[in-house]
């Protein structure tokens, strides 16, 4: 299981590695790219994919984060924070439906933003 092999990679901060945790990412077919502790245990205790991961990373650190783009922002991450800082980080709607039209409309109204920055761009 590495993260080229067709399993998708989830990126989590090192205060949620447990074996649990790790095991539940690899059952659910995703690579678990969570950084282990410098206090965590090599003992997988019958949690397989926590097991594998702490001998891929032991192995080589660097090398493991180089293979895994650990700690890159996701572009997602970036997307999120150009929309908070640009239309603010809530939502004044108060009922459910009103705060998912508002939500699309920031979302669609980004998108044209960018779309128009990518033209000029090429002018």
């Amino acid at each position: 299981m590495d993260g080229e092999g067709g399993y998708g990679l989830r990126y989590v901060n090192k205060a949620y590695i447990s074996r649990r945790n790790v095991q539940f990412i690899a059952d659910i077919g995703a690579y678990p790219a969570i950084e282990p502790k410098s206090t965590s245990s090599i003992n997988s205790r019958s949690h397989w994919a926590y097991g594998q991961l702490m001998r891929e990373y032991r192995a080589d650190p660097e090398e493991w984060k180089r293979v895994h783009r650990y700690g890159t922002r996701s572009p997602v991450e970036t997307v999120f924070g150009m929309m908070k800082l640009r239309y603010g980080g809530g939502l004044s709607s108060r009922g459910w439906m009103e705060r998912r039209r508002e939500l699309l409309i920031k979302v669609v109204l980004h998108n044209i933003e960018r779309l128009n920055y990518l033209e000029s761009a090429q002018r």
